[in-house]
């Protein structure tokens, strides 16, 4: 089974298990915590717009390889207890895709519990397609790990956000320390 096939299965599931309640654009302080300005949200971090989060420039520093192309989709705007989210793809110049999925939750669900149950689904999940282990990472956000093989990063920066970013292009061997990278850039 390939990296894309296996990104498919695995993409969703930290946002849907880490719920426990019911473009480039500019940015300013990308909020340290996940204090809330008018209206809620985070000043300077619009979960809605992931391209904001991290940048075509950010992307490509870290990569290494020009963005031809960064594409904003998959928008929900917060309402109620539903978070905001957004997923940005990049497209490289050299053919080469990644992507940066943020979620910002109203009634911040990112639990110790939520966060386990997310990294247990995922887990069980990936012993289908490989037997390296998802590795937990220290020192990124809340609390991290990385999933092998496909090169995805899920940060829960806070108790309110969080950040996935898959890098399933890149080498193996670079692509955690390059997943990690962007994830700061995402704090």
């Amino acid at each position: 089974m390939n990296k894309a096939m296996i990104f498919a299965a695995l993409a969703c599931l930290p946002m849907v298990a880490g719920c426990s309640g019911g473009g480039e654009g500019g940015r300013n302080d990308k909020a340290a915590s996940g204090s809330a300005a008018a209206g809620g949200a985070p000043a300077g971090w619009d979960a809605t717009d992931a391209c904001s989060i991290v940048t075509r420039a950010e992307m490509a520093e870290v990569m290494k390889s020009e963005v031809s192309e960064a594409t904003v989709g998959l928008v929900n705007e917060a309402a109620g207890s539903n978070a905001a989210t957004s997923e940005c793809t990049y497209v490289f110049k050299d053919g080469g895709r990644a992507s940066v999925m943020t979620r910002w939750s109203p009634i911040n669900d990112n639990t110790d519990q939520a966060i386990s149950g997310a990294r247990s689904t995922v887990a069980a999940t990936v012993k289908a397609f490989t037997d390296r282990p998802v590795e937990d990472v220290g020192g990124v956000g809340k609390a991290a790990f990385f999933v092998p093989k496909i090169n995805q990063l899920n940060v829960y920066l806070d108790d309110a956000r969080m950040v996935m970013i898959t890098i399933a292009s890149a080498p193996d061997a670079t692509a955690k320390d390059q997943a990690i990278a962007l994830a700061r850039k995402a704090m």
